[in-house]
């Protein structure tokens, strides 16, 4: 089932449709990328850093994991 399927199945739904305020169609735009406020953690940039270039390497390859700093591992915690 596609998305739109999915949506027209929810708002057509007697359960769900009492609560939903407004239906719109928002026209697609391109993604943009700013950098992070200046008072933002440094260590919650630095996971999000991490994490889209995880899903950088996922969609299109390890080229793109050029431009951010070497991925760590994850955190394991191993019983002894």
């Amino acid at each position: 089932m596609d998305t739109v399927a999915v949506l027209d199945s929810i708002i057509g739904d007697p359960g769900f449709a009492p609560y939903i305020v407004e239906e719109r169609l928002l026209p697609a735009q391109e993604g943009r990328f700013v950098p992070f406020p200046p008072d933002l953690d440094k260590r919650i940039a630095a996971v999000l850093r991490n994490r889209f270039s995880m899903l950088c390497c996922k969609m299109t390859g390890p080229e793109v994991s050029t431009s951010f700093p070497p991925r760590r591992s994850p955190r394991i915690n191993r019983p002894n």
